[in-house]
């Protein structure tokens, strides 16, 4: 470079490293700004939500994001962070707590909404601040985003990044089909151009808001991982929230059709590839091989896989029931009768009573199965030893049940009394679609039996526990060549106790058999002896103290670490069962002496014990202001909480060495 442009040059330098600092002030301010309008808004999800698995509800806790966004205590978030919801809790970042419930779902998009319940808040007269959806059409690659929520239940937090693209969609590795995503079996992303961010978005933040600098949601954090982020856009959430305020459901037109893009730039219009049968584009005559030129007046061009998501929106923006023309490249128009867009998968229900869970055959679900029509309740779990495992032949997950003792079913409401009413000796018979068949299965409903554990043949017991005299413990003893087992605890109330028998005697005979173990696997040398004597038998005794040998004479008694048939209980709702304090929990656990209490023996997987943190081995002491000494105080204290319907239950514990409280939250049936 010739030295003439030197100073030139340094001028620009010092005059671009100047304005860094001030470049950098501006992006603050911008920030901080964004986040005043956003961030106040921001609610963290607690959710307790419900699904289905082996034939019995489950419940589990989950959190998410969400964003108020309007005073009326409107919050935005996904489906999926409260699919099956059945309580759901939102905190401001001021720590405040409101309740709220599901307004709507709308899968489609995964987006749903929720209602605070502002009557319940601490002071119903100050502000609730609310965030403003902007335009994500006038998002650009490159722009600076913010993506706000709550990463991995965590309190509130806020990333920045760039916009990385505003047209992303998901396809299969070749490039040539779209991904059907899918949340729980519902489908959802058809209509969806994700804005990509390299925002951190991690596990917990979905839900939240992705905001540009004016302080605007743009887009509702969905997706992330591998440095990468993808975020519904607002103009999509807009349309699904003024339905949801105005109908309290989403409304989407439907045609029937799938479309494929037109890879020839000189041919318009979206090429159809499949047509459901029935379907309001069947009644109307369009076939696969047509392309979809214009609807209802507006020209369609679908090129790239980009575009699928436009084409499927104009065809959702029609009004159910409305009558649109259709051009095709024919040239002529058809009338179609536009239907009404279902999602993929109904609700499903569970009959406890029975042990089934059950949800509707949808048109869409009839489809994808190759089924004649959508008539039908579909099984979808068998709960093990519940009275429906008895019917013959077996009926099985994916059946679909198409009568009911001879009258057509084709929804739950159809036989939903039958079953809630199914007692001991009803007899029911199934007529189920399973693959290309029919069948009929027959049931008589029986009480469920509880499997007993086997009972065990009473074995002598000596009331000691002991290890091998090793050769090496044996001379660290001082007693070189010495063999037997010695004691290491005498337990308590037993024979051996009350004998005079202690810690550190070395058993050398029981009876007339000598006990010479020495090595590892002789360990069990005294239950051997043990099993070839009689409860009630008296034998002598014989140990090595010291330098002296002992006999004692002892009256083997029936083990007492066996446990018997204790008295046991349980509760259905609550999901746990109990049973009676045996000798063996004194042994062995460290409670204080004389402890009463009922033993936790099960919690199920998902119930409102096990999901409060109730475990098995636990020893409950207390149950809200009822003592409890037995099994049976545990049945009468959880009876009186269900019929009080009491929104919080107390458990006292005794976990090993340590009291807790656990607290069960459940929800109970209308």
């Amino acid at each position: 470079m010739p030295a003439p442009n030197l100073p030139r040059l340094l001028t620009v330098l010092l005059a671009a490293a100047a304005a860094l600092p001030a470049q950098q002030s501006d992006i603050k301010a911008q920030i901080e700004f964004a986040k005043s309008k956003v961030y106040p808004a921001l609610v963290n999800i607690a959710v307790v939500t419900k699904s289905y698995e082996g034939g019995r509800t489950v419940r589990r806790p989950s959190a998410g994001s969400g964003t108020v966004v309007s005073p009326a205590g409107h919050v935005i978030t996904n489906y999926h962070v409260v699919e099956g919801a059945e309580r759901v809790t939102c905190t401001l970042p001021t720590g405040e707590t409101i309740a709220a419930r599901v307004l709507a779902e709308d899968p489609a998009i995964d987006f749903a909404v929720l209602q605070l319940d502002l009557k319940r808040r601490r002071d119903p007269n100050v502000g609730l601040p609310f965030a403003t959806l902007g335009d994500s059409d006038t998002v650009s690659v490159g722009d600076y985003v913010l993506a706000v929520g709550n990463p991995l239940a965590l309190s509130s937090s806020m990333t920045l990044g760039i916009v990385s693209n505003t047209r992303r969609v998901f396809t299969d590795f070749l490039g040539t089909e779209t991904d059907d995503l899918d949340i729980g079996g519902q489908k959802t992303g058809m209509f969806t151009l994700w804005i990509q961010t390299d925002a951190l978005i991690l596990p917990g933040n979905s839900g939240g808001a992705m905001v540009n600098l004016r302080g605007e949601i743009v887009g509702m954090n969905t997706r992330g991982g591998a440095g990468m982020g993808f975020a519904t856009p607002s103009n999509l959430l807009a349309k699904s929230l003024n339905q949801i305020v105005t109908y309290g459901e989403v409304r989407r037109g439907w045609l029937g059709v799938q479309v494929k893009p037109m890879p020839d730039p000189a041919r318009r219009g979206a090429l159809v590839a499949h047509v459901a049968p029935g379907s309001p584009a069947a009644v109307a005559g369009i076939v696969p091989g047509d392309r979809l030129l214009a609807i209802g007046g507006a020209p369609l061009q679908c090129r790239f896989l980009e575009d699928l998501p436009l084409v499927y929106g104009a065809i959702a923006d029609l009004a159910p029931g409305s009558t649109v023309d259709v051009r095709l490249d024919s040239g002529r128009s058809v009338p179609v009768v536009v239907g009404r867009w279902e999602k993929f998968l109904a609700e499903e229900r569970e009959f406890r009573n029975v042990g089934i869970t059950l949800r509707n055959v949808t048109a869409p679900l009839a489809e994808a199965r190759g089924w004649p029509d959508a008539h039908g309740v579909l099984i979808t779990g068998i709960r093990p030893g519940r009275p429906i495992e008895a019917a013959r032949p077996e009926l099985a997950v994916g059946d679909v049940i198409r009568a009911l003792d001879g009258n057509a079913v084709a929804t739950i409401a159809d036989l939903e009394a039958t079953l809630a009413a199914a007692k001991p000796g009803t007899a029911l018979a199934f007529t189920v679609r399973r693959d290309r068949q029919e069948i009929v299965s027959a049931l008589v409903v029986e009480e469920p039996v509880e499997r007993k554990q086997p009972r065990t043949l009473p074995r002598p017991w000596l009331g000691v526990q002991t290890q091998v005299l090793s050769p090496e413990v044996a001379k660290a003893l001082g007693m070189p060549g010495q063999k037997g087992l010695r004691i290491t605890r005498v337990l308590p109330e037993s024979t051996a106790a009350a004998s005079g028998l202690r810690t550190g005697d070395v058993l050398v005979a029981v009876g007339d058999e000598t006990i010479d173990a020495y090595r590892p696997q002789d360990a069990g040398d005294l239950d051997n002896v043990l099993n070839d004597l009689a409860v009630g038998q008296r034998v002598a005794v014989k140990v090595r103290r010291g330098q002296e040998t002992l006999s004692f004479d002892i009256t083997l008694e029936a083990s007492r670490m066996v446990p018997g048939d204790p008295d046991k209980a349980g509760d259905d709702f609550f999901e746990l069962k109990v049973r009676a304090i045996v000798y063996a929990d004194r042994a062995n656990e460290p409670w204080p002496e004389g402890a009463t209490g009922a033993v936790v023996t099960d919690c199920a997987n998902g119930g409102w014990a096990a999901m409060s943190g109730l475990r098995a081995g636990d020893l409950i002491v207390r149950i809200d202001d009822t003592a409890i000494t037995g099994p049976g105080d545990v049945a009468r204290a959880l009876e009186a909480a269900r019929a009080q319907k009491r929104a919080l239950v107390a458990f006292f514990v005794r976990r090993g060495t340590r009291t807790t409280f656990v607290f069960v939250e459940p929800t109970y049936p209308d």
